[in-house]
């Protein structure tokens, strides 16, 4: 045998062992088990219905998807083809429309097993879990919402919101929970106040790609699973409101004929006569007038005469405030502090 024919051996040798080891992988099968998520829909009407399992998990709450425990079975070579096309991936299990039909069970390893990528491979389901799964379809109701645009702490004259309403798919009774609960204004501007804070009150300003968010009640419940676009607002400030925590003096007012016949003492006071970190709100000027003593906040005990005689131990306090604050304590709109009212004697001569 001359070299040629040597390597033209080896070549066909290799060859063959080749289709040998492809038959082989074709031939011999095995079992793999893997997690995956499964979601449900109905391809002849994606757009007009909305399946939801039962959870088996979560005391029968309606999810968009669940997740399933799969032990597949198939030839080596077409089970490996299997999971890497759906690892990672959520199966897609069509039901059938519904007609008058919202509930059915599915059986998940029949459902399954009827998907394309699984029966082009020769692979099957060996077992599942949860092998059965309940789930309800619903028609899908399509409304346009606005979005709203209110933000925490600060008045605006004037904005506009391109766009300024979303069209929304939700089937009757998510609707009917939403606008009862939530309101019709769930999806909102995502604006934190850092984001105007050097934008001047007056002043007509375009702000770009500016996100959304959903009522946090709506995101708890999960029935809402959509993109939401970023907006473009045109707006002007009207003014910029701003907490901060103040020392209040503590004022008493009492009737006329009563004063210098009672001794009346605030307890609890931590230094002298102030009622420490009141939160005081308004637009910014207000704020800084009160920052620089230009007007004074004040903590006023009002007592009538029947209060003194009977030396109550507790009065809630009464606010005096300029124009365009509000005040605060951080627990209640307004504190009750402890007294200790006791008659003066005759003064001595």
């Amino acid at each position: 045998m001359d070299a040629r024919e040597h390597v033209w051996t080896l070549i066909l040798a290799l060859l063959l062992g080749s289709l040998v080891w492809l038959w082989a992988e074709g031939e011999n099968r095995a079992k793999q088990p893997m997690v995956v998520d499964v979601e449900f829909v109905v391809p002849s009407g994606r757009d007009r219905f909305l399946v939801r399992a039962v959870s088996p998990l979560d005391g029968g709450v309606l999810v968009h998807s669940i997740s399933v425990r799969l032990e597949l079975e198939g030839p080596n070579l077409g089970l490996s083809r299997v999971i890497s096309r759906v690892a990672g991936t959520t199966l897609r299990v069509p039901v059938e429309d519904p007609g008058g039909n919202r509930q059915r069970v599915i059986r998940l390893d029949r459902a399954i097993e009827e998907l394309p990528t699984l029966r082009e491979f020769g692979v099957t389901v060996a077992s599942v879990d949860p092998l059965e799964v309940a789930v309800e379809i619903d028609e899908i109701i399509r409304r346009t919402v606005r979005i709203g645009t209110s933000v925490p702490g600060v008045e605006f004259d004037q904005i506009q919101v391109t766009p300024d309403r979303l069209d929304i798919a939700l089937p009757q009774d998510e609707w009917d929970w939403l606008l009862r609960d939530v309101g019709d204004q769930f999806i909102m501007l995502d604006l934190p106040p850092s984001r105007l804070r050097d934008l001047a009150p007056g002043e007509m300003v375009t702000l770009r790609d500016i996100p959304l968010r959903m009522d946090d009640r709506l995101v708890r419940r999960g029935s809402l699973n959509v993109d939401l676009p970023r907006v473009t607002a045109e707006l002007r400030i009207a003014r910029r409101q701003v907490e901060r925590a103040f020392p209040v003096p503590i004022k008493l007012n009492l009737p006329i004929r009563d004063i210098g016949r009672y001794n009346v003492t605030v307890l609890d006071l931590d230094a002298g006569d102030l009622l420490q970190n009141v939160l005081i709100t308004g637009d910014d000027t207000r704020i800084r007038q009160l920052e620089n003593r230009e007007i004074a906040v004040f903590a006023v005990i009002n007592l009538t005469s029947e209060d003194l005689e009977r030396g109550i131990t507790s009065k809630r306090i009464e606010w005096w405030l300029p124009p365009g604050l509000t005040a605060r304590m951080a627990d209640e709109a307004a504190p009750v502090v402890s007294l200790q009212i006791s008659p003066r004697g005759p003064e001595q001569p």
